[in-house]
């Protein structure tokens, strides 16, 4: 348990009370545990990094991670909610493919709601755990051409909302993912979130997103390396990642300079993933068999990040040298 003004680095060195033998093969039995590690920390991060520690198996870990990073994102969620990020439609994530429409509802005379919603997206996140979904719908093109996104903060059990399960990956298979149909929902305008859909929510989401699962999925590493007595300078490893996922969280992930920082410590959190492989074979074999199965969630959008890399450094580029 959680001491005052204990920091998450002494709390990982010094927790005793979680049985790190139990194990929960669906996520309804981890998520008690979850909530209850979580609701003692205010940081989204520092979130992360307890929710991982306290996970049995990296598809926790990385819910852990994403829910914390949307706690980021948007800071009206309540850590005790799960969420889930809707953005991604039948053409991909990009703004010039959301097609899911946000309409004035004509001739209202009542003022609440006074929006209406519909479309379709998939590949939704923790899509059959979410109370709370944060939907990108677009409200028409501007005179630019743009498309104009608009985030949408709003309840799973509003009418008109149906989730439909999706066949599960091939790995972190508990993790659930489904397709979102909207029809005709309704969407008052407390729903309605501040700023540009696009830049302030979703362009900056993947970075925070980096930062929060890969601190989450170094903090389950952390605790497997404390339960099976890795050598002292692997766990120091782990808390030195830790402190600069930490550090990274507290900058504005639209600044560059962020993203060249973050590509350094995944690139030594690559090599830490490295130098621990010989240590699980020593590993129950259920923890171990789940850990080369899931590890392939590292490498998910690393074209994306190598883009992002390259942009980055672009941007201090020296032009006289």
């Amino acid at each position: 348990m959680k001491k005052k003004d204990d920091s998450i680095i002494e709390w990982l060195l010094t927790e005793q009370e979680i049985d790190r033998d139990e194990t929960y093969p669906e996520f309804n039995l981890w998520k008690p545990i979850y909530l209850q590690t979580v609701k003692s920390w205010n940081d989204p991060i520092d979130r992360a990094i307890a929710g991982g520690f306290v996970a049995d198996r990296v598809a926790y870990a990385f819910t852990a991670g994403y829910q914390a990073s949307l706690q980021h994102l948007f800071p009206s969620l309540p850590c005790h909610t799960i969420a889930a990020l809707c953005v991604s439609e039948e053409g991909g994530g990009h703004p010039r493919k959301i097609r899911t429409s946000l309409d004035p509802i004509k001739e209202n005379k009542n003022p609440s709601p006074v929006w209406e919603m519909n479309g379709r997206k998939q590949f939704i996140t923790n899509a059959g755990e979410a109370g709370r979904l944060m939907i990108a719908a677009s409200k028409g093109i501007s005179p630019d051409g743009r498309n104009r996104i608009q985030m949408i903060d709003i309840k799973r059990d509003v009418p008109g909302i149906t989730v439909i399960p999706m066949k599960e990956l091939p790995f972190v298979t508990e993790i659930s993912h489904g397709i979102l149909l909207l029809e005709k929902v309704p969407v008052k305008e407390e729903n309605l979130l501040p700023g540009d859909g696009y830049l302030d929510y979703i362009k900056p989401f993947r970075t925070i997103e980096d930062i929060h699962v890969s601190a989450a999925i170094i903090g389950y590493l952390f605790r497997v390396a404390d339960q099976y007595g890795w050598p002292h300078e692997i766990q120091a490893e782990c808390l030195l990642l830790l402190t600069g996922f930490r550090a990274l969280s507290a900058e504005n992930p639209k600044n560059p300079a962020v993203h060249i920082v973050l590509g350094s410590i995944l690139n030594q959190t690559a090599r830490l993933i490295n130098i621990i492989e010989p240590y699980w074979t020593d590993v129950e074999a259920g923890t171990r068999n789940a850990w080369i199965r899931d590890q392939k969630l590292m490498g998910i959008a690393k074209e994306a990040r190598e883009k992002r890399l390259a942009a980055a450094w672009s941007c201090f580029a020296k032009k006289d040298r």
